[in-house]
């Protein structure tokens, strides 16, 4: 079985170990590429598989020493001859062949070949960020002077000629290149103000002159390398995973090394103002993985790490920091960032994440700490306070980790029948929780014209799962008001059957006659139940208008319109316009009683529009 994560993950593992005892280069990258190729698909088939990734992290990092030996070799040979030959390279290079980026050597660099094509491939989850530092000039004018800035090769926010330059370089070389406008025409934002400015406004060729200064290789973590991750150490113990307690330090800079917020920010006086100052000894911010008020982009950093790890992510789009971000974060630090950048669309940004401490999550029922039916109580009262917050991510965690609990305790024939009974009932709330957390997730999609069919699809499977945990519910307690009123949340957000849930809805009155909750959705339902009768009507009136304008059925039609102008509202009376063939048949039909019911018909609607515009 080719597709076996399990034999595929032992076979290259065992490669990897056998390549290390090669003495022949070739050899033992030929091992090494066939553990990359196992251990690749095993982490694309299972991507939280933390040992193969780990695996394969070391695989790639032989690789590249392998390589980096290779490009030595290449290196001191070129150079040599370079030593007989001359100075060939001082010679302009058109670097595509076609004199839109023309290079002159200024100063020669490091190394032979660097740049990988697995790189750039578009199934690749690695990604190389080089550093560069660049000055602009159009002829004697300088637009941007002495720029360092890290970028992505093949980011499409940075100018294709400037990628195309950096590629045909070498490290801590510095070149001029002669460039065409149109390649580095560029609206993006992936530098400097001088260099976006230089870029957004070109006209003519411009000379950039760059220095290469390196290049790091970066894990991809989301498609497109919108989000790259390199770990610089993973650290030991446990992974950082849902509901366990950290302790950490992180840091968010902007593309050229700026401070937008920190954790170990303090602040001095300077100039007779506050400054944010690093302090080494802050104090570490607390979080629990995946119920955090932190910046989402941290906690993604976290979950890659172990205690005493440390890593990197860059974004090229990333979410806005707010107030709640900076919280563990010194008060005046907050005030002083709160000025700058907060709030604000951030794109090209790093966030740096140290783990000092990780402490695992409760193991439930039978570990070493567990509390019983006050851990469930606990657990409840958590996820009902995230569920009222909106954090519904954090809240279903909880709520499915308390049903987990419960489910486990309940066949404990330990317990007492009273515990038991808690138990039970605990189970109950954890249940009608997740399907809380379903419907209000579910029920905008169904009610949204404008989604795919995969999220149609999503909703669905979600509001069927509600129904399931609801009627479990209430085949234990037929009267469960919060059951019931899930019930009639479905009904609403499946089929806008709003008489079902009205029913369901007063079989829940009865049960607790002074729930506010039922009484107000109830209330909600009732409106639109209205609305919806109205609307029906309404449509019902345009087909009484042809009826009537076509004299078919006269009788039967005034009969039935007399029954629908209470119903339907005002303004879909005066959209199907029925007033013109009734004023007709009031004055010109054969009929006398006819006649007279229409006119009575018409004195009806003038004392409607009178209570609905009494300005008419």
């Amino acid at each position: 079985n080719e597709k076996s994560l399990k034999a595929r993950y032992r076979h290259g593992v065992a490669k990897a170990r056998l390549a290390a005892f090669e003495e022949d280069d070739d050899t033992m990258e030929a091992k090494l590429l066939e553990a990359k190729t196992d251990l690749d698909f095993v982490t694309q088939e299972d991507n939280k598989n933390r040992d193969a990734i780990r695996e394969l992290r070391a695989v790639m990092e032989q690789l590249k020493g392998l390589t980096k030996k290779r490009n030595a070799a290449a290196k001191k040979n070129f150079s040599f001859a370079n030593a007989l030959s001359g100075s060939t390279e001082d010679k302009p290079v058109d670097v595509l062949k076609d004199k839109t980026i023309i290079k002159t050597l200024k100063q020669r660099g490091d190394g032979g070949l660097w740049v990988v094509d697995e790189w750039l491939g578009k199934g690749s989850k690695k990604r190389c960020v080089v550093e560069v530092v660049i000055s602009v000039r159009d002829g004697s004018k300088v637009l941007a002077k002495e720029v360092q800035v890290p970028f992505v090769l093949g980011d499409p926010d940075v100018p294709h000629g400037v990628q195309e330059a950096v590629k045909a370089m070498k490290e801590k070389e510095a070149a001029v290149f002669q460039m065409a406008p149109e390649r580095v025409a560029s609206t993006t934002p992936w530098a400097n103000q001088a260099l976006r400015k230089a870029c957004r406004e070109v006209t003519g060729v411009t000379e950039w002159e760059i220095v290469f200064l390196g290049f790091q290789v970066w894990d991809m973590v989301q498609e497109e390398g919108v989000r790259l991750l390199r770990v610089y150490e993973e650290g030991y113990g446990r992974f950082a995973e849902d509901f366990c307690s950290c302790q950490i330090h992180w840091k968010v800079t902007d593309l050229l090394g700026k401070v937008l917020a920190s954790s170990r920010h303090t602040v001095s006086m300077s100039d007779n103002s506050l400054k944010p100052v690093e302090d080494e000894d802050a104090t570490p911010v607390s979080m629990v993985v995946g119920e955090s008020e932190l910046y989402e982009p941290v906690e993604a950093v976290v979950r890659h790490l172990r205690q005493g790890g440390r890593a990197e992510m860059r974004l090229r789009r990333a979410p806005k920091i707010v107030q709640d971000h900076l919280k563990g974060c010194n008060s005046a630090v907050q005030q002083i960032m709160g000025a700058g950048s907060l709030g604000i669309p951030l794109s090209q940004i790093t966030v740096a994440v140290e783990v000092i401490r990780v402490k695992p999550a409760p193991a439930g029922p039978g570990a070493e700490g567990w509390g019983g039916i006050s851990d469930l109580v606990s657990d409840l009262f958590t996820a009902e306070q995230f569920f009222g917050a909106r954090n519904d991510d954090a809240a279903e965690r909880r709520f499915r980790r308390g049903l987990k609990w419960s489910e486990a305790m309940a066949v404990d024939e330990a317990l007492s029948a009273n515990d038991k009974s808690q138990v039970l009932s605990n189970r109950r709330a954890f249940k009608i929780g997740i399907a809380k957390v379903l419907i209000r997730r579910a029920g905008p999609v169904m009610d949204s014209g404008n989604v795919s069919s995969a999220q149609l699809k999503v909703a669905e499977e979600e509001l069927k799962q509600a129904s399931e945990l609801v009627n479990s519910v209430l085949a234990e307690d037929p009267n469960s008001v919060s059951a019931l009123m899930g019930r009639a949340r479905i009904l609403v957000a499946t089929d806008d059957d709003f008489v079902g849930a009205k029913e369901v809805l007063q079989q829940a009155q009865e049960a607790d006659p002074g729930n506010d909750e039922v009484k107000g959705l109830l209330r909600d339902v009732n409106g639109a139940l209205a609305k919806q009768l109205s609307d029906q009507a309404g449509e019902r009136l345009k087909d009484l208008q042809k009826h009537l304008q076509q004299g078919k059925q006269v009788k039967e039609a005034l009969g039935e319109l007399r029954n629908l102008a209470d119903i339907v509202s005002w303004e879909s009376i005066l959209a199907s316009k029925v007033g013109v063939p009734l004023k007709h048949i009031a004055t010109n039909h054969e009929d006398p009683a006819l006649r007279a019911e229409a006119s009575s018909l018409i004195e009806h609607l003038q004392d409607l529009c009178k209570q609905n515009r009494p300005g008419w």
